[in-house]
């Protein structure tokens, strides 16, 4: 049997990134394949995702991150990597100059999704492409994300590298119009990996218990201006409801704020909330997964949301004044029957992908 490596964004502190990888990582197993995680860390995400240990810090405001972040910060990365144990194999570590070493346990790379193509994120990581591959590894690349356009002076090195994959297909339709006038073919788009799987594979992790009592609002994500945060508040207060923030920085005025650590209570969170508002692309989707009323923000790398939200028909759930304000019931008998298309797409081209 062919040995398979995964190349994503895992080693992180955000839900949704340790949710995707564990979602591929399923489905690939799922379909019979012998599929490691390779544990590559990239120095410009491991910079982001720090749980500010006063050893590292370097600026003043960082020294003040880790007197009152860094406990739980730290308690919510083990909790991370216990997930990861408990249900993925995982290789030694791997960085910059030495991940060309792990074309010695491989046959196939398979690289996604998350935002493995935005350079903003990976500081122009062009070992997400696989350009540290032996000729002979095949390469594919399953719901890869760009997020924002990378700069035009790439357009030649990220074309070359893309044609050489046997397979290729991204998450959002604005990048695969980008990819396809790189490389001058066809680009699929393939849903998240979470969506790969139904309702029933999240439920499990859900446990009433570990969400607030009765109903309550739910905010996930800021956008710069706070929109989310102070939308979500006036929205409760029209509602009579409490309003529940996750949030792992200064604590937010006239919200709740809450900081969960385990993957159990932050989908529990979403599971019971009356109506979730999120500037997050997996705060939304599992917003979808769960059929809550919600509303979604544009923060950052937008592609993936305006791509998501023109795919669903789902413009009216804007955060705008406007869209609050008429409130528009979301249709989620016709979502979850788009959804279950493009679920079905998706898992057919990723077994023709692995299989073929």
């Amino acid at each position: 049997m062919e040995k398979i490596g995964l190349l994503t964004i895992h080693d992180t502190l955000n839900f949704g990134s340790l949710l995707q990888t564990m979602a591929l990582y399923k489905a690939v197993e799922g379909l019979g394949c012998d599929i490691t995680l390779i544990d590559y860390k990239n120095a410009a995400i491991s910079r982001r995702e720090s749980t500010y240990r006063l050893r590292d810090c370097r600026k003043p405001k960082d020294v003040c991150k880790a007197i009152f972040h860094h406990g739980f910060l730290e308690r919510k990365r083990r909790c991370f990597w216990k997930f990861i144990g408990e249900n993925m194999g995982v290789t030694r570590p791997f960085y910059g100059e030495t991940i060309g070493e792990s074309n010695e346990l491989f046959d196939t790379f398979l690289v996604g999704s998350d935002m493995v193509w935005g350079m903003n994120i990976t500081n122009f990581d062009f070992h997400y492409m696989l350009d540290f591959l032996d000729m002979d590894k095949k390469k594919i690349a399953f719901s890869s994300s760009v997020g924002e356009r990378w700069p035009d002076r790439c357009d030649e090195k990220i074309g070359s590298l893309l044609k050489s994959f046997d397979f290729l297909s991204v998450r959002e339709q604005l990048s695969a119009g980008w990819i396809a006038g790189l490389i001058g073919r066809e680009v699929s788009t393939t849903c998240d990996p979470t969506m790969l799987w139904e309702e029933g594979f999240w439920m499990k992790y859900n446990d009433r218990k570990l969400a607030p009592e009765g109903n309550y609002i739910l905010a996930y994500f800021r956008t710069d201006n706070k929109s989310t945060v102070r939308d979500a508040a006036a929205y409760g207060r029209k509602k009579n409801l409490p309003v529940y923030y996750i949030n792992y920085n200064h604590a937010e005025p006239d919200v709740k704020n809450i900081r969960p650590e385990s993957v159990e209570e932050w989908i529990s969170l979403f599971v019971n909330a009356d109506t979730i508002f999120t500037a997050s692309y997996h705060g939304l989707l599992f917003s979808l997964y769960f059929n809550r009323p919600f509303f979604w923000y544009n923060r950052a790398n937008k592609a993936r949301m305006e791509s998501l939200s023109r795919e669903l028909g789902i413009e009216e759930r804007e955060g705008t004044q406007r869209n609050i304000l008429r409130d528009i019931p979301v249709d989620f008998h016709r979502i979850n029957g788009m959804i279950a298309q493009k679920r079905e797409e998706s898992w057919n081209l990723l077994k023709a992908a692995l299989l073929s």
